[in-house]
Formats: C-alpha cells, structure tokens, sequence
C-alpha cells in the first residue's frame, strides 16, 4: 500500500493509462492483463484510504474483501507479468487461453518449461551475443 491515498491514485491512474497504452500498442495479453490487475490493486487502495480506521462502514468491510480476493490472486498475475518475459512460458499460456481450433487446449505437464528455467536462462544470457 502506498504511502497516501492520493499517490495510490496516481499509480492506479498511471497503471490504467500503461494498460490502455499496452492494449493500443497490440502487446501480449499476459502483459496487459497483469497490468491491469495491479491497476485495480492500486485503485482499491486508493478508495480504502478513505474509509479506514472506520470499520463499521460496509464500503470498508468491502473493500477489505476484495483486498483479501486480490492477495489470493495476485500470484497467478504475477506469474503472468514474469510470463511476458519469458517466451517458452508465454507461448505455453497463449496456447492455454487461445487454442487453436483444430487442437485440444494443451494443459501444465512435466514438459512445460519452468518459470524460474526461463529467468535463469534470460539471466545467463545476458551479454551475450
């Protein structure tokens, strides 16, 4: 959580206009939807700023349900933001959410290449020509 309500609403701001841009520019899915995602996060804490401290009111018992649904979620878009850089795993995850229509949507099986794999390899072929 940010340090004010109001810098919250200028990450949220900025992350909303990065994911709009993203959308525009045609990028990967896995990137703009992982922005997206960590937009809302900001906008959310953005509004809790207003109701805190204040416990009986049902906006705030909301909005720390939906604090608690975004924290349960937030590694899959994690995983998805690392996905874009990574593009054994993004190709893997394009195939998940956009099979072709002639193949069966291939599913996470011991020959799907690690996350972790594909930063050490990005990593170590750093400097590399």
């Amino acid at each position: 959580m940010c340090w004010s309500g109001e810098a919250s609403a200028t990450l949220a701001s900025i992350g909303v206009l990065s994911t709009a841009y993203a959308i525009y520019k045609k990028e990967p899915p896995v990137l703009w939807i992982a922005l997206g995602y960590f937009s809302l996060m900001e906008l959310l804490q953005a509004f809790t700023y207003s109701v805190i401290n204040r416990c009986d009111l049902p906006s705030n018992q909301i909005a720390t349900l939906f604090g608690y649904l975004h924290i349960t979620f937030q590694p899959f878009f994690i995983f998805y933001l690392f996905a874009f850089f990574c593009t054994e795993a993004r190709d893997h995850i394009k195939a998940i959410i956009q099979p072709k229509p002639d193949q069966p949507s291939k599913r996470f099986s011991a020959r799907t290449p690690s996350l972790l794999w594909c930063l050490r390899a990005k990593a170590m072929s750093v400097g590399r020509k």
